[in-house]
């Protein structure tokens, strides 16, 4: 109904996990923005019509943004397509549509990707392979706890409001068919499952004949198909919903890499799911005259109403005025509540208070840049004290510079130009003349025995970036076991992602 199209809608843009993607220009917003579009192609869809073509068009481009989407949303959009075609012609139509919209990308991609198309394909399957075994639980992988952990941690915070809103609208709900029941009322508490998304449809799924004849834009021939038709079963709200939610809920959680914006693939479903619940206490069931909404339906109106305005509020105050999303402090052991440890990425700092920080941080960066010569000397940032948080800032805002990522005992990751390449070397090499400047905390593990040797000076010009300090280190010392040495000529960046 409208009044959940319009709460979902408030609530999504208000979610602080929305607003935080949207506003960085996230590839996470565009399966925020697939998920619903799909599901109206796909409740919308009627025997003949352009809804399978659409929502294979609308997936083909979505994939050149994230092909993670395919995985996703590929169910949502067979449900468009299994309720529109009826003929060959309709399905060859349907595919070649979706044919052309991934054509649109994938060509023009290709002819600007050094080494064509299977390069890309290579990598692709890599960084697949690599999510997989990294915090897949389907693969066994390490961290695939962490990242079920994580899954449902951001779950949690953003859905755990509205789930309370629909527990509360759920007791009403019973109460209110108790007292009906009580009175010998036999008035529906809800829409059933099977009725069109238009008007003038009768209770079990069909159109009446007047209201078909009357819809302007509808050929002939389909209006009478339309007058007999039920809506299947694969398009009821459940299968929709399931087909909306389950798919990118599982992805998710057993194969994706532990990263709070996936949420967004899954949140509009979810949003629309529960608010089904209060969407039921606002349902004008027919009253005994007929016409007129009764006035219980429209105080529950009211009070669902300013329940989920309340949400929204909430929702857009952690983002505009918290450092995190969840309302209490967070600890880095695995005492306390497990939604509240910062290994599930607690306090969800996915605020306006961090789009600043990061900021901030840029700034610095290219700050930094003044006092490093790009030619000789190298910044250096470890994972060990959270460097890898804005590791991939500084390549952007130094792209002159090489810039080291270092992890006990070997190099991670080097970046130049723009470019990103893997590095699995125990040394760091400046040329003749060159210092490395590492960008860590005071209280990096081996930096104050260093201190001691003289090889390691702390730049005081340079501020701070983040609560990190900048130190010069001199070749001869080591960072985390990763040795600095002098080379005189070319010095490896590493390989490419296909390598």
């Amino acid at each position: 109904g409208r009044w959940v199209g319009l709460a979902a809608g408030v609530l999504v843009a208000t979610s602080p996990f929305a607003w935080f993607s949207g506003s960085v220009i996230s590839t996470y917003s565009f399966d925020l923005a697939i998920a619903p579009l799909l599901m109206i192609l796909a409740w919308r869809a009627r025997p003949g019509s352009w809804h399978g073509a659409g929502a294979l068009v609308a997936l083909g481009l979505a994939a050149g943004f994230r092909q993670s989407v395919v995985l996703s949303f590929a169910l949502l959009a067979l449900i468009a397509v299994a309720g529109s075609v009826r003929r060959l012609r309709h399905g060859v139509v349907a595919l070649a549509a979706g044919t052309v919209a991934v054509v649109v990308w994938l060509i023009p991609m290709v002819m600007a990707q050094p080494g064509g198309f299977w390069t890309w394909w290579r990598a692709t399957q890599k960084e697949s392979w690599g999510a997989m075994r990294a915090t897949s639980v389907l693969d066994h992988a390490s961290n695939g706890p962490l990242n079920v952990g994580t899954f449902a941690a951001y779950t949690t915070v953003a859905l755990v409001p509205l789930a309370a809103l629909a527990l509360l609208a759920a007791i009403a709900l019973a109460a209110r068919a108790l007292f009906r029941r009580m009175r010998n009322t036999a008035v529906p508490t809800g829409i059933p499952d099977n009725t069109p998304s238009w008007s003038g449809t009768s209770a079990s799924g069909t159109r009446s004949a007047s209201s078909a004849v009357l819809s302007p834009g509808i050929p002939a021939h389909r209006r009478r198909r339309w007058v007999e038709w039920v809506r299947p079963w694969f398009q009821s709200r459940v299968a929709i919903l399931v087909a909306a939610t389950l798919p990118p809920m599982a992805i998710v959680a057993l194969v994706q890499f532990a990263k709070g914006g996936y949420l967004l693939s899954y949140l509009p479903g979810a949003v629309i799911a529960l608010l089904l619940v209060p969407g039921a206490l606002v349902h004008a069931a027919p009253a005994r005259n007929g016409s007129h909404r009764s006035r219980g339906v429209i105080a529950w109106g009211v009070v669902v109403s300013i329940a989920v305005g309340v949400i929204a509020v909430v929702g857009a105050d952690r983002f505009l005025a918290a450092a995190g999303v969840l309302p209490f402090p967070t600890q880095q052991s695995q005492q306390g509540p497990w939604i509240a440890q910062a290994r599930y990425q607690a306090p969800y700092a996915d605020t306006r208070a961090t789009i600043a920080s990061t900021d901030s941080i840029d700034k610095a960066l290219v700050g930094l840049g003044r006092f490093v010569d790009p030619h000789r000397d190298v910044i250096v940032i470890d994972s060990l004290d959270g460097g890898t948080a804005f590791y991939r800032n500084a390549g952007w805002a130094l792209p002159a510079h090489r810039v080291v990522l270092v992890s006990p005992g070997s190099t991670v990751y080097n970046q130049l130009g723009g470019s990103l390449f893997y590095s699995a070397r125990s040394s760091i090499a400046v040329a003749p003349g060159g210092s490395t400047y590492l960008i860590a905390s005071p209280t990096l593990p081996g930096l104050r025995e260093l201190a001691g040797t003289g090889k390691v000076t702390l730049v005081r010009r340079a501020g701070r970036i983040a609560d990190y300090l900048v130190w010069r280190i001199a070749p001869g010392a080591s960072i985390l076991g990763v040795q600095i040495t002098v080379t005189d000529g070319p010095r490896p960046l590493g390989t490419g992602i296909v390598g």
